[in-house]
């Protein structure tokens, strides 16, 4: 059998799939990282710091590759804190409650 090229449109959405999952798994080893509950081996939550890292860059690298080789764009630079503020002042904040 001969593999066959994707749509872009298939492509998108294989990527973005991906992404999806990266950031599930990366959401959860967040929280399984923080439990203090004594569910957890620690040597487990000793090794999801680099997880975490490796997933992370492995998401942005996917992006980059949509952005530049199928979409044909210049990825923009990041975000700095004042532009995430105002997309939303609750990514970086919290109200204290008080």
């Amino acid at each position: 059998m001969a593999r066959v090229a994707n749509t872009e449109k298939q492509i998108i959405g294989n990527i973005l799939g991906r992404v999806r999952t990266l950031a599930g798994e990366i959401s959860k080893e967040i929280r399984d990282e923080g439990d203090t509950s004594g569910r957890l081996d620690t040597t487990y939550q000793g090794t999801l710091d680099a997880s975490i890292k490796s997933k992370g860059g492995e998401l942005i690298k996917m992006l980059r590759w949509l952005v530049e080789s199928e979409l044909a764009l210049t990825p923009p630079t990041a975000y700095d804190d004042t532009e995430i503020d105002g997309i939303d002042p609750e990514i970086r904040t919290h109200e204290d409650g008080l």
